[in-house]
């Protein structure tokens, strides 16, 4: 693994451990002996696990685009080739 794609890699590896948080918290939720309060804290906070994954998401990209400007600062011959990457990129 190159040293660059270390964020990106802690990155995900946070955003699953979140998402999986999230999947435990329903789980909990859906037990029959739980009223609807605490039902409805567990769901918040489920979602609010959803929430801390998709901000990890959003910083591996934004650490996989840094890194691709880098390398085409570095190799000006291939700068072209940004105005394409950034069409597909978004």
């Amino acid at each position: 693994m190159h040293i660059q794609s270390l964020p990106q890699a802690g990155c995900r590896a946070s955003a699953q451990a979140w998402r999986t948080h999230a999947e435990v918290l329903r789980g909990h939720a859906q037990v029959s002996y739980l009223t609807e309060i605490p039902r409805g804290v567990l769901t918040r906070e489920a979602e609010a696990a959803d929430r801390q994954a998709d901000h990890w998401l959003d910083a591996a990209q934004e650490d996989q685009a840094m890194h691709l400007g880098a390398f085409f600062r570095r190799h000006p011959r291939v700068a072209p080739a940004v105005d394409i990457l950034q069409d597909l990129l978004g």
